[in-house]
Parts: structure tokens; sequence; C-alpha cells
């Protein structure tokens, strides 16, 4: 009568006349002897033994699996889009969220996004720019974000990476650019991406990317790059980054990686590795592949 025609332990107690404190005895009893059990069907697309067995093994916070589709062809889009409603969990109320707004996948998401119910105070980009086309698009994604947490959106205005540490340590000193890297030492929670090599010329030059090769870097984390194993490389390019120092990064609360797809596999389980992330949104076929090839 409960299980089968929805009646409720009120109802069965009337109609048995019984009281309603034996109805619930009995149907206690009737699920400690398996007469009668629950069962959870988890609906297509959804991946909870795959993300807690990830969380297990990597010791992160928190993994979420997309369903992409097939696992052919440029990912970006799909994951982005499909991650969106999940980085805009992770971003509720948070005071001052840092975002790498150069990455693709990133851009997707935020372009997916629903305005958040919990505004933030400020947006800020960890890194400077990179050529006119990139400029454009990460500016959008601040302009985006923004609106989109009700924030301020604070811009570091400047190359991403410039010729010399003298000149990156000289830029640092300036008032508007030490006004934003006040910031990074604020996060609530950071945004990025996993880069892998080899990247493209508009952001690190050959010349860095050969050396950083010989180092055996695999990817990066908002341009702080890492080796097979999550360690991190040190490269004449670290030292001639613009933006958020490798410590500050370390230190922000929460960093969410969305990032997936076979060419940057290598990367992205590095990243988990070295503990550069600890909350992962991937695609399902590198998930299923971070669990068999950890």
């Amino acid at each position: 009568m409960y299980h089968q025609r929805g009646m409720s332990q009120a109802q069965i107690a009337r109609h048995l006349q019984l009281s309603q404190a034996r109805v619930s005895q009995l149907l206690k009893a009737a699920a400690a002897l398996s007469i009668v059990e629950t069962v959870v069907h988890v609906p297509a697309g959804m991946f909870s033994q795959l993300e807690d067995e990830l969380e297990r093994r990597f010791e992160l916070e928190d993994v979420t699996v997309i369903d992409t589709g097939p696992a052919t062809g440029d990912l970006r889009h799909p994951l982005g889009a499909g991650a969106a409603p999940f980085v805009s969990l992770g971003l509720e109320g948070a005071e001052v969220i840092g975002v790498a707004a150069w990455s693709e996948t990133v851009f997707s998401a935020v372009d997916a996004m629903q305005p958040l119910s919990r505004g933030a105070g400020y947006v800020v980009n960890v890194f400077g720019g990179f050529g006119p086309s990139t400029s454009q698009v990460h500016a959008r994604v601040m302009q985006q974000l923004s609106r989109l947490c009700n924030a301020h959106p604070v811009f570091l205005h400047g190359p991403g990476v410039v010729a010399s540490s003298a000149l990156r340590d000289a830029l640092r000193r300036e008032p508007q650019v030490l006004d934003v890297i006040s910031f990074y030492n604020r996060l609530s929670v950071l945004l990025v991406g996993i880069g892998a090599l080899p990247r493209s010329r508009w952001y690190i030059s050959s010349e860095d990317q050969d050396e950083l090769r010989s180092k055996g870097a695999v990817g990066d984390v908002a341009l702080h790059f890492f080796d097979a194993e999550g360690r991190p490389v040190q490269s004449s390019l670290e030292n001639r980054v613009l933006g958020i120092s490798l410590e500050q990064l370390k230190r922000a609360p929460r960093t969410i990686a969305v990032a997936g797809g076979e060419p940057k596999f290598e990367a992205i389980r590095a990243a988990v590795r070295g503990r550069w992330v600890d909350t992962l949104i991937t695609d399902l076929g590198t998930a299923q592949q971070l669990l068999k090839h950890p």
C-alpha cells in the first residue's frame, strides 16, 4: 500500500485500523528483511561512480564528468557548454574570482553560463594578453563573466610574456599592475584551463617551447609549466610571465579546471598528479583514461 499505491502512513493506519507508529514499524521491518528494496536508477549522462573513483584516486575535492558525445574532433566547445552549470555552482558567492580568460574551453563555459543567483565582488584576469585577436577574446570573457557574476572586472593590462625578467620585474612595480597583483592574494576561487604543448606561437615562442620540452614540460596552468609527474618546470619563461605567481596560484583556496580531449590527456593527468587543481571538469573519455592510466 505504501510502496505500490502511494498511500501515506496515516492513510494506511486508518485503513487497517492500526496506530501510525505500528505502520512505521512494519515498514521498517519489511526493509530490514528485504521484503522491499529501494533501487536508484542513475539517469543517462551521469557518472557518479566514475567521479567518486577519480576523487579518491587523485585526492580531488570534486570531479564532474561531461558526456560530450563521440570522442572525436574538438571537444572544447561541447565540454565548455556542458561544464557551464557546474562552473556556475563553483563560483556562487565568491568574493574574488581569478580567471585564465585565454582558455577556449573556459571561454565556451562562460559563454553558456546563466547569471549567478549570488554574485561576486571582483573578476580578475590572472596574466596579460597575447596579440590583437586574443586580447579581444579575453576582454569578452572578462566582461561576460563579470556581468553574470554582477562583479567588477579587474584587468591586467600588458603582455602576458615579456622579453626579460628585468622588464617583468619593472612592470610589476608599476602602481596599476601592483593593484591588480594584490587581488591574487585575495582569490576565493580560480577558474582555469589546462594547457598542453605545443602551444600557439601567439602565446609562447618556438624557442621557449623547445626549452620547455627539453626540460620535460607537458602542460601548464596559467603559464606555470609542469612535467609528467606534476612537478614545476623551471625555465627562462617562468621569470618572464606577467601575471599570477606560482606561490599565489598554489595558495588559491579552490582551483577549478575545465579541460578535456585526447591531446590534453598527459597534461591533465600531470595537473591532477601534482595537485595543481582540486576541482576537475572533464569529458568521459579523459575521465576513463585517467582511471585506466593514472
